[in-house]
């Protein structure tokens, strides 16, 4: 570490013939972050260096590795993919996935490179190389919206973060103290929510890197009648289609090709292609397109292309294989998942609205609280009883009970969740326990029927138990998606 000046030849840091000369060039602390198998977080405070360092494992031989660096630095799309799977296992497969959807766009030798290199995987111990990355984006990755995705979490006592983020957290948020890994991990998700809603500002913004605003077009294509068959269409056997074009910057477009109209199909699965297109004019075009050409997939047959609406949109998530995007448009509004169906070949992929259709009730009702416990902040609660008449005048049965608290706990996170007043989602509050009772029983005196919903929550917050305490919060509220059944 203090070695400095001329190094004899055949010395360590020499060659065997040459001398060697090292420069001590900066010196300062460094702080661990995030570390995984295949990449290493530091967090540098020196003189002249002072930023978040990756150091990153390459599966690669020098000559792609090269050639990667080489796209890094002049594709936009390619760099986003790469700082934002730093920490991936399966970066070099993200990648490879990017470089086959713009082949045909890539130069000759590095085709012939990445096409050998993709085949001759997996490559030898000796071809593993690291690379070192100094990142435009100073967010620790355990803040970071991949580290939520992936349910990643360091180890009880250790938070991965600079002193400087860490010391400047309150007490409330301190994941790294707790035993278990789900409780790190929602409290860490409640701090990153927190950071997103100003409640908690720390030296660095969060998802700087992961959210893509953009602006979209959805336009119509219809084909002359093709009797014949001539032309094999990727996704219907209609003469007309749909595609959603999506302007991501540096002269990429990102085209969702539907069968059916998006705005008439909210709340349905739609069969879709995703391909990038270089053309930008793209999103504005309107009017005939003659057979063969660009945008036109017949060779035979012309077609019309028209725009039905446009406006602003953001993706809110990218990774292999899925899209999140929020849409602003006249009519195309709301939040679409976009999703490549695993088992299925040829690019094929489903788009789905995930808001709930406006045909749809949505339903509350309150719950008492059925029980304490202060020394864990635990509050339970029976959610629903069958055959009880609520406020609404409605009656649920032990089936219905029964299938909504299992549907709720296999999709909890993904589609249930458990909010505070119905608003604030940012785990405040954990769900610890969820069960049907099997057979008539008593929770703290009082009775709980056969079938009944019984759940229990640990309350995260310190202002929201103060209220609990205070029994200004006296139950749980149960919102839903019901559908009416008269009689």
């Amino acid at each position: 570490m203090n070695v400095q000046g001329v190094i004899e030849p055949g010395d360590p840091g020499a060659s065997a013939n040459l001398p060697g000369v090292l420069l001590k060039v900066d010196s300062g602390s460094v702080e661990y972050g995030a570390q995984k198998s295949d990449s290493h977080e530091y967090f540098f405070d020196g003189k002249v260096l002072k930023s978040r360092i990756v150091f990153r494992r390459l599966n690669m031989s020098q000559v792609s590795a090269d050639k990667l660096l080489e796209l890094i630095n002049n594709d936009a799309g390619i760099k986003e993919v790469f700082l934002q799977k730093l920490f991936d296992a399966d970066l070099e497969d993200e990648i490879f996935f990017e470089l086959e959807k713009r082949a045909h766009s890539l130069p000759v030798e590095l085709k012939e490179i990445m096409s050998a290199e993709y085949e001759e995987r997996p490559l030898s111990p000796g071809e593993v190389g690291w690379i070192c990355i100094k990142t435009e984006n100073q967010l620790p990755y355990v803040l970071s919206r991949e580290a939520i995705n992936k349910k990643w979490v360091p180890p009880e006592n250790y938070s991965a973060l600079p002193k400087n983020i860490r010391s400047k957290i309150p007490t409330e948020f301190h994941y790294w103290l707790k035993k278990s890994d789900s409780e790190r991990i929602a409290i860490r998700d409640a701090l990153v929510e927190a950071m997103k809603k100003e409640e908690v500002k720390l030296p660095v913004e969060v998802n700087k890197l992961s959210e893509i605003d953009a602006r979209f077009v959805l336009q119509k294509q219809t084909f002359e009648n093709d009797d014949e068959g001539e032309y094999q269409r990727e996704i219907s056997d209609d003469d007309e289609f749909y595609d959603v074009r999506i302007d991501v910057g540096a002269g990429k477009l990102l085209r969702i090709r539907v069968a059916d109209n998006p705005i008439e199909n909210q709340g349905n699965e739609i069969q879709a292609v995703v391909a990038p297109e270089n053309d930008k004019d793209r999103m504005n075009f309107e009017g005939e397109v003659e057979p063969g050409a660009p945008m036109n997939p017949s060779k035979e047959y012309s077609s019309e292309i028209s725009i039905i609406d446009s406006g602003k949109c953001s993706i809110i998530d990218k990774r292999q294989g899925y899209f999140e995007i929020v849409f602003g448009g006249d009519e195309l509004k709301g939040t679409w998942v976009v999703e490549q169906i695993s088992d299925a070949e040829n690019n094929q992929w489903l788009m789905k609205q995930t808001e709930l259709s406006p045909d749809e009730t949505t339903e509350k009702r309150q719950v008492e609280i059925t029980k304490v416990n202060k020394k864990l902040r635990l509050v339970t609660g029976v959610v629903l009883k069958p055959e009880d008449r609520d406020a609404h005048n409605d009656i649920y049965s032990e089936d219905v009970i029964r299938q909504a608290a299992h549907d709720f706990v296999a999709n909890y996170n993904e589609t249930t969740a458990i909010g505070f007043m119905h608003a604030d989602f940012s785990k405040k509050l954990l769900l610890v326990e969820s069960y049907v009772a099997p057979m008539p029983m008593q929770i703290n005196g009082r009775d709980v029927p056969k079938g009944a919903w019984v759940i229990t929550v640990k309350v995260l917050d310190d202002e929201i138990w103060q209220k609990v305490l205070n029994k200004e919060i006296r139950a749980f509220s149960i919102g839903g998606l019901a559908t009416a059944i008269p009689g």
